[in-house]
């Protein structure tokens, strides 16, 4: 299934998928959309925002993070800092 996310220029030359929050981190997984109109819209928020289909790795990546972080949630293991 397509997902498409916001990808817009942060400062110069430094790209980042909108993530919904004020932070800026490879931690923290972007918003993503289930059509490009959404995702459109989402983007007029940005000077620079773009609608961008959002690669399948990134989504299987963002998944098992996911699963991952809550495997050591529930085995009680504190956060890496």
């Amino acid at each position: 299934m397509t997902k498409w996310g916001v990808y817009f220029e942060m400062d110069t030359n430094e790209w980042m998928w909108d993530n919904g929050t004020q932070q800026i981190g490879n931690d923290i997984p972007p918003l993503l959309f289930d059509t490009k109109e959404e995702a459109e819209q989402h983007a007029k928020k940005w000077n620079t925002g773009t609608a961008l289909e959002y690669p399948q790795r990134m989504i299987d990546f963002w998944r098992d993070y996911e699963k991952q972080r809550a495997q050591r949630i529930a085995d009680n293991i504190p956060p890496e800092i």
